[in-house]
């Protein structure tokens, strides 16, 4: 269960906390931000598939959705997401992802974290940090192996350490669905076990 999430500078979104229970509802009026934190779960769980720049292109590119208020030299997007009850035998975990805009490849991972405690106290995880000279690559710590990363590309996804995989499933398998009441009315074409489209 998604616990907690933390936002900077993500379009409306200054920087706020957001408790979650199960369930959570939304509500306020138009321009609250509602429809901008939903959009966050799903950029994080196409960021565990698809590259960071294609992701930012469908919504109009990196400085499209920096919030208007962070000023050009701290434009950073951040996220915190922590998680509960994963599974029987993880307590708790939290993955950390901050993006920052580059004017040579676009996108550039700030940090990243992950971090998974199991129910007999032991945690495992890595921490990246981009580096502030950008020929040295990142600093890296932690027990889970480090993979060779380009300065847009997430460690998680290609890390392969099955201690962190109940995150990177959790993330990947989040959905968001923005229903049409229009495209309900119409006639379906039956679609078999396929997932339902984000139109519903």
């Amino acid at each position: 269960m998604l616990h907690y999430l933390y936002i900077l500078n993500y379009r409306s979104l200054r920087s706020e906390a957001v408790e979650l229970d199960n369930p959570t509802f939304l509500v306020g009026p138009n321009g609250a931000g509602k429809s901008n934190l939903v959009d966050i779960l799903s950029l994080l769980s196409e960021a565990m598939e698809s590259p960071l720049a294609a992701i930012f292109k469908r919504r109009g590119g990196f400085e499209n959705v920096v919030h208007r208020g962070a000023k050009k030299q701290q434009s950073t997007i951040g996220f915190r997401l922590v998680l509960r009850r994963l599974n029987d035998s993880v307590e708790r975990a939290s993955y950390d992802l901050f993006l920052r805009g580059h004017s040579d490849y676009g996108i550039e991972v700030e940090q990243e974290c992950c971090e998974v405690k199991v129910r007999d106290g032991t945690t495992t995880g890595f921490q990246r940090k981009a580096s502030s000279d950008h020929d040295r690559g990142f600093a890296w710590e932690g027990d889970a192996g480090k993979p060779n990363l380009g300065p847009s590309t997430l460690a998680l996804p290609l890390i392969g350490d099955s201690r962190l995989t109940p995150v990177f499933d959790f993330l990947s398998n989040m959905k968001a669905y923005s229903i049409d009441p229009s495209m309900l009315r119409s006639n379906q074409e039956r679609y078999g076990n396929r997932e339902l489209y984000e139109d519903g």
